[in-house]
């Protein structure tokens, strides 16, 4: 699914008996990239940095880029986070962070949190009240 572009599909929640090991380091990564494919880069930082700490030396075999086959799950996730720091780092306007915001409120919408939805246009709407819900 995340090789399809379906971050959203990838982030249901997990099969029955999965939740037996929540510190699966393959299910962590694979949370972080469809958080982060969803817009919802916090939440993919929390994935991403669980599975760094995992420190498995479990081998990637099935990954978007050919060239993390047969290398550690781990250095992966670590690498992942740190590409993304970098990318908020230097690439978050207000207006990104306004877009992120709105993403991740209709995205919780259609996971049927609205609670989490309502927060996160409220804080998009308090960087710019004028400009609320626009991309």
């Amino acid at each position: 699914m995340l090789s399809q572009g379906r971050g959203p599909e990838a982030d249901l929640p997990p099969a029955e008996g999965s939740e037996d090991d929540p510190n699966n380091i393959f299910t962590l990564n694979n949370l972080g990239v469809a958080k982060e494919m969803e817009g919802e880069s916090q939440e993919a930082l929390k994935y991403y940095d669980s599975a760094a700490a995992v420190h498995s030396d479990a081998a990637a075999v099935v990954t978007l880029s050919k060239s993390w086959r047969g290398k550690p799950v781990a250095e992966m996730a670590a690498q992942n986070a740190r590409n993304l720091r970098t990318h908020l780092d230097t690439q978050m306007t207000r207006e990104l962070q306004m877009a992120e915001l709105n993403t991740r409120g209709v995205s919780a919408m259609n996971r049927n949190e609205l609670r989490a939805a309502q927060q996160d246009f409220l804080k998009a709407y308090a960087l710019d009240p004028s400009n609320a819900f626009r991309q």
